[in-house]
């Protein structure tokens, strides 16, 4: 977390979607390890990176967008 302020990276904190994903809908990752993501670990990762970067303005404006394929477009 530091290291992103510093380098002035927004720090996307997947422990808070992650809790709340396991009181809700079990495990959120593979069974027996507890740093890989599940599908479900994986999809909320997702939606967390997702939302952070429609906070951007570049993102919001269209100066970055992602494609269809899911590559990165500027």
């Amino acid at each position: 977390r530091s290291f992103c302020k510093k380098e002035g990276i927004e720090f996307v904190d997947l422990l808070g979607p992650f809790r709340e994903a396991f009181r809700r809908q079990g495990k959120v990752f593979i069974d027996g390890d507890m740093v890989h993501p599940n599908p479900l670990g994986h999809r909320i990762a997702a939606e967390q990176v997702l939302a952070s970067l429609e906070r951007e303005p570049a993102f919001r404006t269209g100066v970055l967008s992602l494609s269809s394929k899911g590559g990165r477009h500027e």
